[in-house]
């Protein structure tokens, strides 16, 4: 996606839900506007290697009102998850396509269940 100005505006308003990286991340994406102005910017978001899971895997032990109101389980560290999951069927072929569990452990952790490359459960 590229970062124009309306869209960094809008992941302005994400800070909340991701204080821990967002804010770091922008401020990344301002430097390089100051410094390079004629570049267009290009976003790559983590959480979208898992949005096409099922509905069930994105969901939490919550009450439904706060699910209806769009709370729901995003997924990390999905452009390593991405990259492992390519990586995966160029070293082994379809058989990497199965069923497997991926580690992502470092600065933080989480578990990826993949079916044919792409992320069923996180």
């Amino acid at each position: 996606m590229v970062l124009d100005e309306p869209v960094v505006e809008r992941l302005r308003g994400l800070i909340p839900l991701a204080p821990l990286h967002q804010r770091e991340n922008l401020q990344v994406v301002d430097l390089a506007r100051n410094l390079f102005p004629e570049a267009a910017q290009v976003g790559c978001f983590d959480t979208a290697f898992h949005a096409a899971r099922p509905s069930i895997a994105k969901s939490y032990g919550l009450p439904r009102a706060l699910t209806d109101a769009g709370v729901q389980s995003y997924g990390f560290h999905g452009l390593s998850y991405a990259y492992i999951s390519s990586e995966l069927g160029k070293r082994y072929g379809p058989e990497a396509g199965g069923g497997v569990i991926v580690a992502h452990l470092g600065s933080g952790a989480s578990l990826c269940a993949m079916r044919g490359g792409k992320s069923v459960a996180t």
